[in-house]
């Protein structure tokens, strides 16, 4: 019995003894405006990785308030700066629906348009791959319905001038693509696959300077299917507006 007690005595001083030298409490968090402090130093100086990963610890700790809300707008700027696109992007769409009301919503739909600007494709006549499944048009696309919806919801933001200039820069690159295409399928002597393809820019992109050599796809192409009465259709159209459309060669 006495060895039982001095067993169960031995157990509870170790008891006390872990607790004694067991981990120490968490320190407390540092202040918001710290921590904010810390997250713009590498920000400011271009340490794109450590400004992402103090932008991130700021908002884990402190998911709620003005801090919150700047965090999430430099985080999305700082994936964009690093090259993580996509990461930027999905941060810029996070931040919309979390704060729908928020006065920061234009430059958020704004950065979704920036990241998504295919910068690579200038010039805008730079040549397009050889053939069609070369050239991938999505990112195109994509920015330029940021931007789009930017403008027209935001149409006084002061990104919305930006962003009008860079999407008529992406129409202008879209309809190029469209008379590729079409012109690839000239080539092959797919008529009317290059028809319907010219068809689409006169269709979608008509203020931009590929229309009048889509026309003349569109006349020719007609022509080659022996369908004269649309060729000639399509050939007053272009003669009306020789002086618009010839300046664009």
């Amino acid at each position: 019995m006495l060895n039982y007690r001095f067993a169960l005595a031995f157990v509870a001083a170790l008891a006390i003894a872990g607790c004694a030298s067991g981990p120490k409490k968490p320190e407390p968090p540092k202040p918001a405006p710290v921590m904010y402090k810390e997250a713009m130093a590498p920000l400011n100086d271009g340490n794109w990785k450590l400004a992402i990963t103090n932008l991130q610890n700021l908002e884990a700790t402190y998911p709620f308030g003005d801090y919150a809300i700047q965090a999430e707008l430099c985080l999305i700027f700082a994936q964009y700066m690093s090259g993580d696109s996509d990461s930027a992007v999905a941060e810029a769409d996070r931040f919309i629906r979390e704060h729908p009301r928020s006065k920061y919503v234009p430059y958020a739909m704004y950065m979704q348009g920036v990241a998504q600007f295919p910068e690579g494709l200038s010039p805008l006549w730079a040549p397009f791959p050889t053939t069609p499944a070369g050239f991938d048009s999505t990112a195109v696309e994509l920015s330029f319905k940021a931007f789009h919806d930017l403008v027209k919801r935001f149409p006084n933001s002061q990104y919305a001038p930006d962003a009008r200039q860079r999407m008529i820069f992406l129409r202008n690159r879209l309809a190029r693509y469209e008379y590729h295409v079409a012109s690839y399928y000239v080539r092959r002597g797919a008529w009317l696959a290059a028809v319907r393809r010219a068809e689409y820019l006169v269709e979608h992109y008509p203020e931009t300077p590929t229309v009048g050599k889509a026309l003349e796809v569109i006349v020719k192409g007609y022509r080659e299917l022996g369908l004269n009465k649309l060729a000639d259709d399509a050939q007053k159209v272009l003669e009306a507006n020789a002086a618009r459309y010839g300046a664009a060669g």
